[in-house]
């Protein structure tokens, strides 16, 4: 479920498809589970059991949805607020782990004179495959507004 680790305690992975899946993530030692899809989403595993069971876990689950369209400055760094206050590693997902590792690379370089081609590289050597489309296509898209 974990795809990568940020060098700053935030793991990017798919959304836990159990309370079995949640429970191994406390267990691997996550404090808290930030999810960025919406709460409507239909799934087999909802948001909304994914917060119980975080919190049968132990765990603090705050769900967070970023609009589906493109990502702005105004909802990443009300992520950022949400992932400062989370205990860590906190382990963030999306409907997609794409779009989650997307929102944290995007997050990780927002503030810095960065090129793609360094957010590349960082994404890279945590284990990230850039050749992603849909990863790709979010990040460059984000770096030419």
């Amino acid at each position: 479920m974990i795809r990568t680790e940020l060098e700053n305690d935030v793991w990017i992975g798919d959304a836990p498809a159990s309370a079995a899946d949640v429970k191994a993530l406390s267990e691997q030692g996550v404090k808290s589970i930030l999810s960025l899809r919406a709460m409507s989403t239909k799934r087999e595993f909802s948001s909304r059991e994914i917060g119980v069971a975080a919190t049968n876990a132990g765990l603090i689950y705050l769900n967070f949805a970023l609009p589906s369209a493109k990502f702005d400055d105004f909802h990443l760094s009300a992520m950022q607020t949400k992932l400062d206050l989370l205990p860590r590693p906190v382990f963030v997902h999306a409907e997609r782990w794409q779009r989650a590792a997307a929102a944290c690379l995007i997050n990780e370089f927002a503030d810095s004179k960065s090129t793609t081609a360094e957010v590349w590289k960082y994404a890279e050597s945590c284990g990230i495959d850039v050749q992603d489309c849909e990863l790709r296509a979010a990040v460059e898209e984000y770096a030419t507004t």
